[in-house]
């Protein structure tokens, strides 16, 4: 019966063990997830602030081929 509870006390012992190593495991993967979350976040703002950009610069091209109309209808009025 001792050898039994022996036994018994050392695979506890090696349960104990690997919780301790699979929770250190868990915190270093939940960092890990944690630092892709905040590089992700980086480059969703990234992308946004491009998106608005590529907006502003569409805006300003519709104007400007407004414009190149405008101006071609006022020159074709004057040949």
């Amino acid at each position: 019966m001792a050898a039994a509870d022996r036994a018994m006390m050392n695979r506890i012992r090696e349960q104990r063990v690997e919780i301790e190593e699979l929770t250190g495991r868990k915190a270093e993967l939940e960092g890990i997830v944690r630092v892709q979350k905040n590089e992700l976040d980086l480059q969703k703002r990234e992308i946004d602030r491009v998106q608005g950009k590529l907006a502003r610069w569409s805006e300003v091209n519709r104007m400007m081929r407004r414009n190149v109309e405008l101006l071609n209808g006022i020159f074709n009025q004057h040949q």
